[in-house]
């Protein structure tokens, strides 16, 4: 992790070294996900960057800063392994994703499950 963070999102100016309070979040690596945040964002480096290179550097590259999400963005998704806090815009992708998950495992002997927290 860089040691100085900079939000790309359009226009904004927060920095990890000038702003204090807040938190600067990963792209997504998933393609899908991170092509909705890279839209969101609307800088033309992040924007290049995906074309050119996926999702995968764009993770390792670019950061957006709190101040782009609401509180009620977040939610608190706990597996049996990890919890991650996800804005909810991104939620419903993930939903679907796993709903097609589940009906494709479903002739399997394998169960998946997950409890999904909305913090308000």
């Amino acid at each position: 992790m860089p040691s100085h963070m900079n939000c790309c999102f359009n226009k904004c100016t927060n920095s990890s070294r000038s702003t204090q309070n807040l938190s600067f979040h990963k792209f997504p690596t998933n393609e899908s996900l991170c092509k909705q945040w890279v839209e969101l964002c609307q800088n033309d480096k992040v924007i290049q960057k995906f074309k050119n290179h996926g999702s995968s550097q764009v993770s390792k590259s670019f950061r957006i800063c709190s101040e782009h999400f609401k509180r009620e963005d977040y939610v608190l998704w706990t597996s049996k392994k990890k919890s991650v806090y996800l804005p909810t815009y991104i939620l419903y992708s993930i939903l679907l994703l796993l709903l097609l998950l589940l009906l494709s495992s479903s002739s399997s002997s394998s169960s998946l499950s997950l409890t999904l927290h909305v913090n308000r």
